[in-house]
């Protein structure tokens, strides 16, 4: 345990209470003497920030999971401490479960009798009974590490996401709502559909693109042909937004300019009315 001090250390001293008790450090393996090296806690307080920012089931997630487990050579038991760090009491249940539903499966796979991997069985994949011990999976062959590392990331994919995410069916453009604004926000909340393929999401998207419009602009969105995509749809709705703050420039500017031009129409009025009126001399008549 000796392994854990630093970086529990360096946990406290952040204020993560909670979390110093649940850190990994990866193995540096070599085959004469496999050690372990800790993990930057900034990075792994990164990587919880990431999830609990996002959702497990997010990309930035995802990214973080996939750097975490295939960056170091990671144990079962650093494997469980970051299911730990990362999930919720529920969650981390859905995990292992799954978890040691695939390393059932795995241990059941034919393998050749010179395969390192032959005769595995689920315990030393998930880190359990005999092998819960790090005295005894510091002797794992470097494969074995590798594949319970693989199965520990794989079983993530089962778990669902704590983070609440809209119905997408439900966002609508607001009457002053700027129409990329909701384009992004609808965008998002497909990208979280992971019940849904791809080509339904681009197709929804479109939909929802036209039909939950505000009034203002799906009139002007009405215009453009069928075929057209979410793309035109932005296109043609920032050309209009952009000539309405034309048109709004315009009418201020001739409303600071008013009280001038009516100062203006006043004075001129003025001179005008003191000034004496031309009179035509008389006509001579020369008979």
């Amino acid at each position: 345990q000796q392994r854990w001090s630093g970086i529990i250390r360096d946990a406290v001293l952040e204020g993560e209470w909670q979390a110093a008790g649940t850190v990994a450090c990866p193995i540096m393996y070599d085959q004469q003497n496999p050690r372990y090296e800790q993990h930057d806690w900034k990075i792994l307080q990164q990587a919880k920030k990431t999830v609990t920012e996002n959702g497990i089931k997010s990309e930035a997630a995802n990214t973080a999971l996939d750097w975490l487990f295939t960056s170091d050579v990671n144990s079962p038991i650093d494997s469980q401490n970051l299911a730990r760090l990362l999930l919720t009491p529920s969650q981390l249940m859905v995990w292992e479960k799954e978890w040691k539903r695939l390393a059932i499966l795995e241990a059941n796979r034919p393998r050749d009798p010179n395969d390192v991997l032959h005769g595995l069985n689920p315990d030393m994949l998930t880190g359990s009974g005999v092998y819960s011990h790090m005295t005894v999976q510091l002797n794992y062959p470097l494969a074995m590490h590798h594949l319970s590392a693989q199965l520990a990331r794989q079983a993530f994919n089962a778990v669902p996401d704590s983070k609440p995410h809209p119905s997408f069916t439900t966002i609508r453009q607001g009457l002053t709502e700027p129409y990329p604004h909701f384009i992004d926000c609808l965008s998002a909340a497909l990208k979280a559909q992971n019940d849904m393929t791809e080509e339904a999401k681009q197709n929804m998207f479109k939909l929802l693109a036209f039909e939950n419009a505000n009034s203002k602009i799906k009139p002007i969105l009405a215009t453009l042909p069928k075929q057209a995509d979410v793309g035109d749809m932005l296109d043609i709705a920032l050309r209009v937004n952009q000539t309405q703050e034309g048109q709004l420039v315009a009418n201020a500017v001739a409303e600071a300019i008013k009280p001038t031009t009516n100062l203006i129409a006043a004075a001129v009025g003025k001179l005008g009315s003191g000034c004496k009126p031309f009179l035509t001399p008389p006509a001579i008549c020369f008979r």
